[in-house]
């Protein structure tokens, strides 16, 4: 029982980690954006 706990522990820290990388990518991407004065687009400006 206790292995699979370490188990979920360790995929739910991956999946974690996963988002908060796609995330830090769409606001790095945003900022370009930004800073080449192109408009971002609806869907992303609701992250921020």
């Amino acid at each position: 029982m206790k292995s699979n706990k370490c188990n979920f522990d360790m995929l739910l820290h991956k999946q974690k980690n996963s988002m908060l990388s796609s995330f830090g990518e769409l606001i790095s991407d945003t900022e370009n954006r930004i800073l080449q004065g192109i408009p971002i687009e609806v869907e992303q400006a609701h992250f921020i």
